[in-house]
């Protein structure tokens, strides 16, 4: 392989990328050791071609599927193809045709290798060791974040430009617009994570972001090993962990609260942002007015659907009689002041409304009236089987899960430009001056509204 060789990828892992897991996240007992006797338990690395880069430029990295995680049942549809082994997939294209010099794609794929490690290093460890069935994805995403950030001790800048729009071009019905995300305007985030209605690059790009919130704010000690080993796989992993180092002391819905606050006024002070660490400053975050009058989405019956954990921002009119107190359900109001976030109060002209669904289970709730739906598609792996290392026979390869399913990233090109690349990577190298803009071709964002609308109506 172009730049790296099989040893070079053991070496890494064993002496890197492990202990990093370790440290950070907390190693289970199932994956515990890179040594071959029957008392161990080794991690299949497996390497092969997963196809070049599409049409777009994205590219498929590597993968975790937790079917090789179970016994092999022939007669069970989707255990009949499972190695019984602790495996990740890795495409070998990336270190031939990444792009970048072949340093930075071998960076790309140890970086990969340190995500999906994760993956399967959570779900072992929740699904296996706790059996308390396996964490939601966005948890999931997020520590797979934090162990690349861990693996390198550097932020993701493309991530971080993609979710504040900085030096990014969205094409929306033919108009272009490159002053900020239109997706997060709308109001998606990461908890939301593989809805028919959301942006998955977006979904990756905001999940950092949280992950950086987070980690700044505990000071590096020990947030996300709490959050792995909590007793919890949903939205009190975080919020548990959160309050244990200081933040958010009030449950979910304040963290969701002084997150999205974080996001808007982006301070060096307090939780209302990130330290003033630069590569946090980028770009900017915008109202629903913005992308309401760029024709981005648009409002019918004065109605706005928002999916679990998402929120938005809303400027007033210039003479505002709404009190914050008002709650719908699950959906809360805020005034973003110049200084922070109040929940009481009066709205003021010169203050921002927040509106937050605090829901993170597969409901919804319209910003005005009443609460709908979803149908419940979540099912606990645990019931699937038991989990084994035992392995005969030659290796199966199984295909990547769906859209949902598989990491997508934008990501810095290592050459000074901008690329999308799809796949489960880390984090990008550091380049030099500002990315040059790139072609972002979204979906016609009428139908996305409707998509949403659909979804969350039962329609």
């Amino acid at each position: 392989m172009a730049g790296l060789e099989a040893v070079d990828i053991l070496n890494e892992f064993g002496a890197k990328i492990r202990p990093v897991v370790a440290t950070h996240l907390g190693e289970p007992a199932y994956v515990n050791t890179l040594g071959v006797s029957s008392d161990d338990r080794s991690v299949v690395i497996l390497i092969l071609d997963l196809g070049p880069p599409d049409a777009n430029g994205a590219m498929l990295l590597g993968y975790f599927d937790p079917v090789h995680a179970f016994v092999n049942d022939p007669s069970h549809s989707l255990l009949r193809y499972s190695n019984a082994l602790p495996m990740v997939f890795l495409n070998s294209r990336v270190l031939t045709e990444f792009g970048g010099s072949v340093s930075f794609r071998v960076n790309q794929f140890l970086l990969t290798l340190a995500h999906e490690f994760q993956h399967l290093h959570n779900f072992y460890y929740n699904v296996g060791q706790q059996q308390i069935g396996q964490m939601d994805t966005w948890i999931d995403e997020m520590l797979s974040a934090a162990a690349e950030f861990y693996y390198t001790g550097q932020v993701d800048t493309g991530r971080i430009n993609y979710f504040t729009g900085a030096g990014y071009n969205f094409s929306v019905n033919g108009k272009s617009i490159d002053s900020y995300n239109p997706y997060v305007a709308m109001g998606q985030n990461h908890v939301a994570w593989g809805r028919p209605w959301t942006d998955v690059l977006t979904s990756y790009a905001s999940v950092h972001m949280k992950m950086n919130w987070l980690r700044l704010h505990a000071n590096d000690s020990g947030i996300f090993r709490d959050m792995v080993l909590s007793s919890h796989t949903d939205a009190l992993a975080v919020s548990s962990s959160a309050e244990a180092h200081g933040i958010a002391t009030n449950g979910w819905p304040e963290l969701l609260r002084t997150w999205a606050a974080a996001n808007w006024l982006r301070s060096g002070t307090e939780l209302f942002g990130y330290k003033g660490e630069p590569p946090f400053q980028t770009g900017k975050i915008e109202t629903l007015n913005k992308a309401l009058n760029d024709s981005v989405v648009a409002i019918s019956d004065s109605r706005y659907v928002l999916g679990p954990g998402e929120f938005i921002y809303v400027k007033p009119d210039s003479s505002p009689s709404f009190n914050v107190e008002v709650t719908d359900n699950d959906i809360f109001y805020a005034r973003l002041t110049s200084t922070g976030v109040d929940i009481n109060g009066d709205l003021n002209e010169d203050e921002t409304l927040l509106a937050y669904n605090t829901r993170t289970n597969p409901f919804s709730a319209t910003l005005q009236t009443r609460a709908l739906p979803l149908p419940e598609s979540l099912v606990s792996s645990s019931s699937i089987g038991s989990l084994s290392t035992n392995y005969s026979g030659p290796l199966r390869v199984t295909p990547p899960p769906g859209p949902h399913g598989v990491d997508m990233v934008f990501r810095d090109s290592g050459v000074g430009g901008v690329s999308a690349q799809g796949g489960s990577g880390g984090v990008s190298s550091q380049t030099s001056g500002a990315p040059a803009p790139a072609p972002r071709i979204t979906p016609n964002l009428d139908e996305v509204l409707r998509e949403r609308l659909r979804a969350l109506e039962g329609e």
